[in-house]
């Protein structure tokens, strides 16, 4: 993998499987002892899945996650406001910047797509494909793309959701859907 190009994943859309695909690729990676870089924008490391569980064991797997969640992943016992987890999120693309750097093999931003653009800008992204070091794979994942940012990517997959037990009052399940 050392001697690869690396190009930029792109999964986006209202479909589950987003991070599943993404995490999917990461431990395709990991099993040829790939070094592995995850940021998690808008989750706290309190927002577990299975997935994270599964990573954090990961010896050449290096994790980090938001100080702050946006509301909808916020599941603590004070109010956030959006200036404060705008804050948050800057503070971990900063991370992620300094991380790149570094020249992992893989690095996947999960969910830094919704990011975009109540709190980092589609300017903010662009940025960071160009400072991708050349042989890192890049994943971006989040529920909409702009189109500058769709042109950037090599793999672009959209996951549209056709059906979804939360439309029968399903709630999450663990282990499935986290």
């Amino acid at each position: 993998m050392k001697n690869q190009l690396g190009l930029v994943h792109i999964y986006f859309g209202n479909g589950k499987g987003k991070t599943s695909s993404a995490v999917g690729q990461v431990i395709r990676s990991l099993g040829y002892e790939a070094s592995v870089f995850v940021a998690r924008f808008l989750k706290t490391k309190e927002w577990i899945s299975g997935e994270v569980l599964f990573l954090e064991k990961q010896e050449n797997c290096k994790i980090v996650s938001s100080e702050l969640a946006a509301p909808f992943f916020y599941s603590g016992n004070r109010e956030v406001s959006e200036q404060e987890v705008g804050e948050a999120q800057k503070k971990i693309f900063q991370t992620v910047l300094t991380e790149m750097a570094y020249g992992y093999d893989i690095v996947l931003l999960d969910e830094i797509l919704n990011a975009v653009p109540n709190y980092l800008s589609e300017i903010d992204i662009l940025k960071l494909l160009r400072v991708k070091p050349q042989k890192t794979e890049l994943i971006l994942t989040g529920r909409s793309c702009s189109e500058r940012i769709l042109e950037k990517g090599d793999y672009v997959t959209e996951m549209k959701e056709i059906r979804h037990p939360f439309q029968k009052d399903i709630t999450a399940r663990k282990g499935i859907d986290f």
